[in-house]
C-alpha cells in the first residue's frame, strides 16, 4: 500500500525568519564539499561539515560513526556563539 501523509508533510514547522537553517559538508578526496544528505534549502545560512578532516566516515574497528551531526553540532554551535556573542 501507499503511505497516507497529509499535504504540507514536507514542510519545515521550523522554517521562520528566526531560524538559522544549517547545510552538511564533508571532505571527499581532500576536498570540502556539499553532503549528499544536506537540505537542498535555498536559504542555508551556514554550512557545518560533520566529518573529521580525513573523510572517513566508518571505523570498521570500532564499528562507530566517525562523521555526522555529532561532529557537526560543536561547530555549529561555536559559529552561533560567535555571531551571536
Amino acid at each position: 500500500g501507499s503511505l497516507m501523509v497529509p499535504p504540507d508533510f514536507e514542510a519545515n514547522v521550523l522554517d521562520c525568519p528566526d531560524a538559522t537553517v544549517v547545510g552538511a559538508t564533508l571532505v571527499l578526496d581532500g576536498q570540502e564539499t556539499l553532503a549528499r544528505y544536506t537540505s537542498g534549502d535555498q536559504d542555508i545560512d551556514v554550512y557545518a561539515s560533520g566529518d573529521k578532516v580525513i573523510g572517513e566516515e566508518f571505523d570498521p574497528g570500532t564499528g562507530l560513526q566517525t562523521a555526522g551531526t555529532s561532529l557537526a553540532a560543536p561547530r555549529v554551535a561555536a559559529v552561533m556563539a560567535t555571531l551571536h556573542g
